[in-house]
Formats: structure tokens, sequence, C-alpha cells
């Protein structure tokens, strides 16, 4: 009963520190330090963000606006907020980023750069998320097997007790 009361406190307080842009990006950033589960994270959220760009920019949209509009597209507060640094250079006119941007424009190599990366990750993705199935198979298979084994325990301890206290 403690550990139920434990567990919905965990979760009404995961629920309120997403609503504060702060705690979400520091939470994403330890899910995406997770060994399995953040690499996949990484990638997921990095694919829907290079896909949202590549498409847009596809569309041409300015760059500007479509970083903006991408990085709204992405759910990870921490891959936000790289974004937003990314685009800040961008709109400082950081020498490089503008001129990187502005040959790949020109040169119509930004599109199939973009297209190159979305195929990248939804590659990784697909691994990541086969090497986290390998891993959670046994776990499910062991928390299954605790489970029944639970139950089998709780349903026959009272009857032994009972045969106890009719032997004596």
């Amino acid at each position: 009963l403690h550990l139920l009361g434990i567990a919905v406190a965990l979760i009404v307080a995961y629920r309120l520190a997403r609503t504060r842009e702060v705690a979400r990006a520091a939470i994403d950033r330890v899910f995406m330090r997770l060994p399995v589960i953040g690499d996949l994270l990484r990638k997921a959220s990095s694919a829907t963000f290079v896909s949202t760009l590549h498409t847009l920019h596809h569309a041409g949209t300015p760059m500007l606006t479509a970083l903006e509009l991408a990085r709204n597209a992405t759910t990870n507060a921490a891959l936000s907020k790289d974004i937003d640094h990314v685009r800040d250079l961008v709109a400082e006119r950081d020498p490089l980023v503008p001129r990187m941007v502005a040959v790949g424009e020109r040169s119509g190599a930004l599109s199939e750069a973009l297209e190159h990366v979305i195929r990248l990750y939804d590659r990784e993705v697909q691994i990541s998320t086969k090497r986290l199935m390998t891993f959670l198979e046994p776990a499910i298979l062991i928390l299954a097997g605790g489970m029944v084994g639970f139950i089998i325990v709780a349903t026959l301890l009272p009857m032994f007790r009972m045969l106890a206290a009719v032997k004596r």
C-alpha cells in the first residue's frame, strides 16, 4: 500500500514538474542520459526535428522561421533549448552558420543533406527500438514470472497455515 502511495506521488510530482520549462528540460536531459532509453529518445526527437526542418525548408520557409517551427514540433525540452541556441546563432549572424546555410540553400545540397539525416535517424531509431525490446523482453518475462509466483504463494500460504492450524 505504501509503494502504491509512493508511485502515485512520484507520478503527480513528475506531471507537475513537466509544466515548468526549466524542470522539463532537466527531466528530459536526465532521460536522455539513461543507457538504452536515452539513446532512443535522443534519436527519435532529433528525427522529428530534422524531418520537420526538411519539410519546411523544402517548402521554401526561411531558415529562422523553419528552425522556430521545427523546434515547436519536438516535445523534448532539452533539444528545444539546443535548437534555440542554434537559432540565436543564425539570427546573430554568426559568420559560420549563415554561410553554411546560404551555401547549402544555393547549391540545393541542404535539402539533400537533411533527407540523408532523416534516413539515418530513421534507421538508428529502428535499431535502438530493436535493442530496447531485446533488453526488455527478458525483464518482462522475469517480472511476469515473479508476479505469477507471488500470486501462487499468496494463494497457497493461507491454505498451508489453515492446514497447520487444523493439525494442531
